[in-house]
């Protein structure tokens, strides 16, 4: 009995594993562009300028709103408190 219940626990498992796989969105395709968007905003991009297909393909992959995803505002506000402060100019 305890050997017939692992077994389908087990199965279970397995057949869950296999259709989040299948249903996993992230390809080749797909992983350029945030790999893409990061280099850009990492090159003092602006979230703003974001494309609409980098931002659908992004919400797709987070599992929420690209305006939401904090690692990139957390990298916007970095950069604007690197940027040199000259009153002179």
């Amino acid at each position: 009995m305890i050997v017939f219940t692992l077994s389908g626990v087990v199965g279970l498992l397995i057949i869950i594993a296999l259709i989040s796989a299948l249903t996993f969105k992230l390809d080749k395709k797909t992983f350029q562009v945030p790999k893409n968007e990061l280099k850009r905003l990492q090159g003092n991009g602006k979230m703003a300028d974001a494309t609409p297909e980098t931002k659908r393909v992004c919400t797709t992959l987070a599992g929420v709103d690209y305006d939401s995803i904090t690692v990139w505002k957390e990298a916007e506000k970095i950069r604007k408190e690197e940027q040199p402060h000259d009153k002179n100019k």
